[in-house]
């Protein structure tokens, strides 16, 4: 997955394999709104751009939000946000002393429905991601490709 940055805070995404086929290629904009440019023939079905989309989006976190609540754990050195954007209610969980975010919590109907997981040494953009559906059996792993190699 390759990740580029745009104005405006929009994302494109494209997803490719070892030997640089396109899969994916999806555009994120700061609105809210989405845009599929490509999607191999195979897995152009609605339930997957959907979930996709979804999960990227929420990694993302490109869109402006208003937050409704703040609570903060003072010993653990940790915030906790409750905001809403144009996808809904979100949690976020923010370490103070790095200002980073470390989770994103997107609840549905009942219960936690999707989280994101941040997990990063000392550089300011995160070395790995853990997308986990709770409903679904469905996890991603996405680590960072060091340039060096």
């Amino acid at each position: 997955m390759i990740i580029k940055p745009l104005p405006e805070r929009d994302f494109r995404v494209v997803f490719i394999n070892e030997l640089g086929m396109k899969i994916f290629d999806m555009e994120f904009f700061s609105n809210g709104e989405f845009m599929l440019h490509h999607c191999i023939e195979f897995l152009n079905k609605k339930i997957i751009i959907n979930t996709l989309k979804n999960d990227i989006s929420l990694a993302l976190n490109n869109q402006n939000f208003t937050i409704l609540k703040v609570s903060k754990d003072q010993e653990a050195g940790k915030s906790g946000f409750k905001v809403r954007d144009g996808n809904g209610i979100k949690y976020l969980l923010v370490d103070d002393s790095s200002r980073r975010i470390e989770k994103i919590i997107r609840k549905g109907g009942i219960g936690k429905k999707t989280s994101v997981s941040f997990f990063s040494s000392d550089a300011p953009e995160p070395d790995s991601v853990k997308i986990n559906h709770r409903h679904i059996k469905l996890d991603i792993h996405l680590s960072r490709i060091n340039e060096d190699r």
